[in-house]
């Protein structure tokens, strides 16, 4: 009994010692000692603990996820960063935009889209005979009148003006003011056979089959009478130009070349694999600093249900602006509906991309990024 006494009587002194020692320490040193640093996975953000503070909450990590089998090696694929900009319910009113199903005929959304420098979006609502105007955050900042018949794509210039391909009716590219009115008007050779109206700067464009591009004028009327040629897209940082084909669409081999805008030559070719069964390209286009977004639509059987159906995908990819190297790519849900449409993503000017995401009842304009 007396030595379990003298033992007790030696363990009080011990705690008794390091309380001592620890009132001893200066403050900044006893608030360390106070705090609590829990174990974490290597993936996950450190976070302290204090009993003074409540704890921040993590920020979200992204996590890179396996490429899929057989696209290319190497590419980094990320949960997509989306941020929904606006709502729009279907109809003719305010805040919203045109669908038609007619009877006999196409059903049809919104048929195109651009962003301006300033990031605001301009979505073509051919249904309704109009252009909506949303900014940046996603606030509706004004419509203007489209007067062509059937309006199939738009793009906006520098200068705020509108060029409007009608390749059915009109067969021509208009260029409209910022009150809706005809500024200039270019007619088409074979209108059947442009795909799209392409602006750089104050210039403006047709798309043919092939990924060629005539000039047609510029923003103010003044046309090119040769209808000079180039050799595809001018990217934003003035730079290139680039094309995009879709080789094999079965294995989803799509070939992107850049040609130097200055001398001519080639800058690159490149094979990018997307390993998947691919549709079409749904977007080609770059950011002010020169990198190049390439999107295209198919089919994705998922990788751990090797047995399912294939589901209807769009995959967006990051690539170099020197070489067409996939950096990062990441996938979005396919619009799948019947209706006719054109241009459902467009590159903004300071990165990223906006997407008209549609479902049956309403089509939200998204801001998504690969990078």
């Amino acid at each position: 009994m007396e030595r379990e006494n003298v033992l007790l009587g030696v363990v009080l002194a011990a705690c008794a010692a390091a309380v001592v020692a620890v009132m001893l320490l200066p403050p900044a040193v006893r608030r360390s000692a106070a705090e609590v640093e829990p174990t974490l996975s290597e993936d996950e953000p450190v976070v302290r603990i204090s009993p003074t503070r409540p704890a921040p909450r993590p920020a979200a990590a992204v996590k890179p996820r396996p490429a899929p089998q057989g696209s290319d090696a190497g590419v980094v694929t990320v949960e997509p960063r989306t941020e929904v900009l606006a709502t729009f319910a279907w109809g003719a009113g305010k805040g919203q935009l045109g669908r038609a199903r007619p009877r006999d005929g196409n059903p049809e959304a919104p048929m195109s889209l651009d962003a301006d420098a300033n990031d605001t979006v301009w979505l073509l609502d051919q249904v309704n005979r109009r252009v909506v105007k949303v900014d940046a955050r996603g606030k509706p900042v004004g419509e203007l009148p489209v007067g062509l018949s059937r309006p199939v794509d738009l793009q906006v210039l520098d200068d705020g003006n509108l060029a409007v391909l009608d390749r059915a009716a009109e067969r021509a590219v208009a260029v409209l003011g910022p009150d809706g009115k005809r500024v200039a008007e270019y007619k088409l050779v074979e209108p059947a056979r442009v795909s799209a109206v392409v602006v750089d700067g104050d210039d403006v464009y047709a798309e043919r089959e092939g990924g060629t591009l005539n000039r047609l004028g510029d923003s103010q009327g003044h046309a090119d009478g040769a209808r000079t040629e180039a050799p595809g897209r001018p990217t934003r940082d003035g730079r290139a130009f680039v094309t995009a084909t879709l080789t094999d669409g079965a294995h989803g081999v799509v070939v992107l070349k850049a040609i130097d805008r200055r001398t001519g030559d080639e800058r690159f070719t490149r094979e990018v694999r997307l390993g998947m069964s691919v549709l079409r390209i749904a977007l080609l286009g770059s950011d002010r600093s020169g990198l190049i977004y390439l999107a295209a639509q198919g089919e994705r059987v998922p990788p751990d249900r090797p047995s399912a159906e294939p589901k209807p995908t769009v995959d967006l990819l990051c690539l170099d602006a020197s070489d067409g190297r996939p950096l990062s790519r990441t996938e979005l849900q396919a619009n799948t509906s019947a209706d006719q449409t054109l241009r459902e993503l467009a590159v903004l000017e300071s990165g990223g991309v906006v997407y008209l995401r549609r479902t049956e009842t309403s089509a939200e304009l998204q801001r998504v990024d690969c990078r």
